[in-house]
């Protein structure tokens, strides 16, 4: 099933491409990147009889894998940032592993792609992946340090999805990344927060139930925030940094001094240790040339920054978020934020 070529060779390819897999309730993909505008988008396996066509996928990313040692970059591939040339090694572990377990969401963010049809991605039928995931794990294709992902949509309302945690969490897997609306509680996510086993990702872009209601359409605030609670209680002091809470920055929605620090006092309020920024990507396509909004968006960014610092808490700053910094790198390091006011 994976037949990987031997010689070790440079050439251009990437990470994804050689060690990574992405499973979606369409299909399985090398990646979950974002493909040029100009490009196919449909999956490298699609879901055949509701069950994932894994023989014919391996098979498909062998064929790319040769073509890119032999100097021929797969059109999928084009005009991707992570494309770079490399000595790249034979193995059939895979070291990046994405299961996006379902499109349907206990939320209705306003950024969220899903947002314009909701019905239809709640509706939409997810696929099985447990059995998979248990051959990957005995066969010793995917191992306990290995960088797997766990989201969706919001994966915890699939009906697999305890299973899969734990049974990851029984075989030692030390480095998933679970993406959550906080919304629904889980014990599984709970043990895997209180081993230190995971990041969980929540974006509540909020700090009160107004705003929260305004970005998510639906009226969970509280339970949201409750679960937080829950969950930052369940970490050690050795293990303190497992519950990320993310702020995505929305232009003339939440980017104001009062909103933030809303959402800062409740990150206080519930212990939590680390922050997650980021700038809205659909925004940010429409506008970058827009100088001036975009600083404005990157001294929230700083302000939020300046404010972990004092507070000992460590932030992250997301894809987005680092492409527009990278962009303006010498405008936002010249920004200077008054601590005092913080």
């Amino acid at each position: 099933m994976f037949n990987f070529f031997k010689r070790k060779r440079e050439y251009v390819s990437c990470e994804w491409l050689e060690y990574g897999v992405h499973f979606s309730p369409l299909g399985i993909e090398d990646c979950c990147m974002y493909i040029p505008k100009n490009q196919d988008f449909t999956p490298v396996s699609c879901v055949k009889n509701g069950k994932y066509d894994y023989k014919d996928f391996f098979k498909k990313k062998n064929i790319a894998k040769k073509q890119h040692a032999k100097g021929i970059i797969s059109e999928r591939c084009k005009g991707c940032y992570n494309l770079k040339k490399d000595i790249w090694k034979s193995s059939k572990v895979l070291s990046h592993v994405v299961f996006n377990l379902n499109y349907k969401c206990n939320s209705d963010c306003i950024y969220c792609y899903t947002h314009k049809n909701k019905r239809f991605f709640n509706n939409f039928r997810d696929v099985p992946i447990f059995d998979f995931v248990k051959y990957a794990v005995e066969k010793k294709i995917i191992l306990p340090d290995c960088d797997l992902h766990l989201g969706g949509g919001e994966p915890l309302l699939n009906d697999e999805f305890e299973s899969i945690l734990n049974f990851l969490l029984d075989n030692n897997f030390n480095n998933i990344s679970i993406y959550s609306s906080g919304i629904q509680y889980s014990s599984a996510v709970d043990r895997a927060v209180k081993n230190g086993a995971c990041k969980l990702y929540i974006s509540t872009d909020s700090g009160s139930e107004e705003l929260y209601k305004k970005i998510k359409c639906v009226d969970k605030y509280y339970e949201c925030w409750n679960n937080i609670k829950t969950y930052c209680k369940s970490q050690t002091l050795e293990n303190n940094k497992s519950v990320c809470l993310k702020y995505i920055i929305i232009p003339e929605i939440n980017d104001n001094k009062n909103d933030i620090d809303s959402f800062l006092e409740k990150v206080s309020e519930v212990n939590a240790r680390v922050i997650v920024v980021d700038i809205e990507r659909n925004w940010y396509k429409q506008y970058s040339e827009k100088d001036e909004e975009v600083k404005n968006l990157l001294w929230y960014v700083k302000y939020i920054e300046v404010y972990c610092e004092k507070n000992n808490i460590e932030y992250i700053h997301f894809p987005a978020c680092v492409y527009v910094l990278n962009k303006h790198r010498e405008f936002y390091d010249s920004i200077v934020i008054n601590c005092e006011n913080n």
